[in-house]
């Protein structure tokens, strides 16, 4: 029996041990990782490259000749209307023909019209490529911001902590003073309501880290309820210039590529439809059989036709301005991408050039506010002994406090939204 009774209260450690584990910490550079296997639209981009891709292969069979076979069986109908003259070209001689042409064709030349379509599938689907590259880094982008406001409840969760300790350690003050008569009860009691409202913002911010780790798991496609914790400390890049980051923009960013690609693709189109304006050069070689049945047999009339090859020029001479309108078309659309590349590059130094204002002005704000943390904590620090000694009251007592969590406060919000310009700067960069 004491052998079965200690038993049971090692399963019960152990339960409790692994129900009080702590949650797993995942880093930035896991999240991102996982993003670009689990979030659907990331996945969803493989296909479309895929479809792309296929462009490719059907461009390129258009450069191939082509073989064909053409098999036909037929019989006359009912002459209904009695003509003689049909019933002797159609019933005297035969009662049913078949017919078969198997037939080659390569077209040589048609103002290299093939090619410039290959080269156009080609450059369209590394327009795809890039364009995939856009949601990509929007998505990264989106997580890595989910991540650090992670980090920032979670952050902000271990300052109400503190405050709490903090409250509850002042409320332990107050009462060991009015058991020694050095303090009253409407003292123990404001202390003690002050304990209670700490209590709640820890109960709010807890429910706030939950919420963001769900926003995060959202984007990784996984339970939602999945525990976890993140790295608070959001290091600085002290390391980025803005001319670097510029220089990146340029070469790296993806929308700018999609842009420049398109615009490329639009000096293609141009050549794809003047190729209309050239004549088309083609070889083929057909062979044709044609076997014709009656009641006798053989039959008199069986006969088949051997190879026939040659070459075949088609010059076009007139089709209602379709090529010349298909032409206009094509350079107003060039147009088009070259004026959207340039909106494209000047929102972008733009965005960059706001971007990075902001991202120097976070980091020093942030510095002011780690220098104003300090020296609230340290008042605080003061507070507590002349609160001890009953130089303070509880009020005044309260209003230290408050100061020094507003001040922690302030420095872990100007951290984490330095961290954010941060990201945003990344992201503009083309560098996340």
């Amino acid at each position: 029996m004491k052998i079965h009774h200690e038993l049971s209260l090692a399963l019960v450690v152990c339960c409790m041990q692994f129900s009080w584990a702590e949650p797993s910490i995942l880093s930035l550079q896991d999240a991102l990782t996982l993003v670009q296997g689990q979030n659907l639209k990331v996945l969803a981009q493989a296909p479309v490259r895929r479809l792309s891709a296929l462009q490719i292969d059907n461009a390129q069979a258009s450069l191939w000749p082509t073989l064909s076979l053409t098999s036909d069986l037929s019989r006359p109908g009912p002459n209904l209307g009695g003509d003689p003259m049909l019933n002797a070209a159609s019933r005297s001689q035969y009662e049913t023909s078949w017919r078969t042409n198997l037939a080659f064709k390569w077209v040589v030349f048609n103002g290299f019209g093939n090619w410039e379509n290959l080269e156009l599938a080609k450059v369209s689907a590394s327009t795809t490529q890039a364009r995939s590259e856009v949601e990509l880094l929007q998505i990264r982008s989106q997580v890595a911001s989910t991540y650090w406001e992670v980090a920032r409840n979670q952050e902000l969760h271990k300052l109400r902590l503190l405050n709490l300790e903090r409250s509850s350690e002042l409320l332990r003050i107050a009462q060991a003073k009015r058991a020694i008569g050095a303090g009253t009860l409407l003292e123990s009691r404001q202390a003690e309501l002050d304990r209670n409202a700490d209590q709640s913002a820890e109960l709010k911010q807890r429910l706030s880290v939950r919420q963001s780790q769900r926003n995060l798991n959202a984007l990784l496609n996984r339970d939602l309820e999945t525990e976890f914790q993140v790295d608070s400390l959001a290091p600085m890049d002290t390391s980025l210039s803005k001319d670097a980051l510029l220089a990146s923009m340029q070469q790296n960013h993806p929308i700018l590529k999609a842009a420049q690609l398109s615009e490329k693709a639009s000096e293609t189109g141009i050549r794809v439809a003047g190729s209309d304006w050239y004549p088309e050069v083609s070889v083929y070689a057909n062979y044709n059989l044609l076997e014709q049945f009656n009641d006798q047999n053989p039959p008199p009339d069986l006969h088949r036709q051997g190879m026939l090859w040659g070459a075949q020029l088609t010059v076009p001479l007139f089709e209602g301005g379709s090529t010349r309108t298909k032409l206009a078309s094509a350079k107003e659309s060039r147009e088009l991408a070259r004026m959207t590349t340039q909106m494209i590059r000047a929102d972008l130094d733009q965005s960059l050039a706001v971007s990075w204002a902001n991202f120097q002005q976070s980091v020093e704000l942030w510095r002011i506010e780690i220098n104003n943390a300090s020296l609230a904590d340290s008042t605080f620090q003061m507070a507590v002994e002349q609160f001890r000694l009953g130089a303070l009251s509880a009020t005044e007592m309260r209003r230290f406090q408050e100061s020094s969590a507003e001040a922690a406060t302030r420095s872990a919000m100007a951290r984490f939204d330095a961290k954010q310009t941060e990201i945003t700067v990344l992201s503009l960069a083309g560098m996340l």
